[in-house]
């Protein structure tokens, strides 16, 4: 008998971390899924659209708004539109692009903007869709708006 109780108390201690080392795992788990930020913040637009590039999916289609920085504006005297010389998110590098917004957007050059993409053969034809904050809503999956742009055709 005094053989085997050496062995059943290392067992029981044994099963006992086993156990202990299952609940603490458990309890990590949990923690981590609650502690997950709502939103990241990002310091700059530019920055927002670089991690854009880097982390998410940034499929060009009429479905999706892509993050978009403006570069430069053009804007043509006695003309209600501007065109716009962008960096377009992309899965890799920020894309250079063009596209037209009405001039009273009054959009600047910094300004992220979302964008729908509608592939073409030669060039896509790209929309501004809205002005984005440099926040990520990590809990909705997508870009924060900031002002949606509502233009009458």
């Amino acid at each position: 008998m005094k053989s085997i109780f050496p062995l059943l108390i290392g067992l029981a201690a044994l099963i006992s971390a086993f156990v202990l080392w299952k609940l603490t795992e458990k309890k990590k788990g949990t923690s981590s899924s609650t502690s997950m930020p709502q939103s990241l913040y990002f310091k700059s637009n530019r920055d927002a659209l670089e991690y854009s590039c880097k982390f998410l999916n940034n499929t060009h289609s009429i479905q999706s708004i892509v993050p978009a920085l403006i570069d430069q504006i053009w804007d043509k005297e006695g003309d209600d539109m501007v065109e716009l010389g962008i960096f377009l998110a992309s899965n890799d590098t920020p894309q250079p692009a063009t596209c037209f917004v009405p001039k009273a957007l009054r959009l600047q050059v910094g300004d992220l903007i979302g964008c729908s993409v509608i592939p073409r053969e030669s060039r896509p034809f790209i929309m501004a869709q809205c002005k984005l904050k440099p926040e990520y809503s990590v809990k909705n999956g997508g870009w924060v708006v900031e002002t949606a742009f509502h233009v009458h055709a």
